[in-house]
């Protein structure tokens, strides 16, 4: 069965500018965000490393693009944290710490799972049809991840969880666990990177997709919590073996 990934939308392309017209502005825009998505995969899958300075002479030749449109691709990496400015030094790839995992895991466990029991309550059946779509589409991905469509299942595990949620009529909430999946992007990569990775995640998954389908509001949401916690602890665990250059 072919693989075809759901049209996912980038909830941030309202941060690129708009003050600029016709084909100058559209091809402006391309361009900014194709620069935009390569400089995001490269820092989420670790090319660019975390704290690395970004040199605007090198990353031009490396992403054969102007000044202009570097910084402009820059400034969205900026507003979704995953670079850091430093006055007028430049700019870093945005720092990784077991303390910032940590923070992110336990501000996303207490909204996703507050999240998926109002879904499991309230979302009726076309939540349910939708979580069935993307669950499926998931399942291609992840028996087992290969690491060279981790980019690809990465999207679709981020659209599981966050339709998960989507029973929540609540936009707030929705937005906030965008931004909490985005920052843990590449904590998740680590662990897919892992050279032997005893972990099931479609297990994990189907554990949770099983409870939300059957309308088991708690089986879901404890499944989900340890879902969420098992790559906090296997990322802690390789750090305290001093397999992983992160404190």
């Amino acid at each position: 069965m072919s693989k075809r990934i759901f049209n996912i939308h980038d909830s941030t392309d309202s941060n690129i500018p708009s003050n600029l017209d016709g084909n100058i502005n559209k091809k402006s825009k391309t361009l900014i965000e194709h620069a935009y998505a390569r400089m995001r995969i490269d820092i989420i899958t670790g090319i660019l490393a975390p704290n690395e300075k970004l040199r605007v002479a090198h990353l031009q030749k490396r992403y054969g693009i102007s000044a202009s449109t570097l910084r402009e691709a820059i400034s969205r990496l900026v507003s979704e944290y995953l670079v850091s400015a430093e006055g007028q030094r430049g700019y870093r790839v945005s720092n990784i710490s077991l303390s910032d995992l940590t923070d992110l895991t336990e501000l996303r466990l207490h909204i996703e799972i507050n999240a998926l029991r109002i879904s499991i309550r309230s979302g009726g059946q076309a939540w349910k049809d939708r979580l069935q779509g993307v669950y499926e589409q998931l399942s291609q991905y992840e028996q087992p991840i290969d690491k060279g469509d981790a980019h690809n299942w990465d999207l679709l595990n981020a659209q599981f969880h966050q339709t998960l949620c989507d029973g929540n009529s609540s936009a707030w909430t929705r937005r906030l666990l965008r931004l909490l999946s985005q920052q843990s992007e590449r904590y998740r990569h680590i662990v897919i990177n892992f050279p032997k990775n005893s972990r099931d995640i479609h297990a994990e998954h189907r554990a949770i997709y099983e409870a939300a389908m059957d309308g088991n509001e708690l089986r879901a949401a404890l499944a989900a919590e340890a879902h969420i916690r098992a790559t906090t602890m296997q990322i802690i665990q390789h750090a305290e073996m001093g397999k992983l250059p992160i404190s």
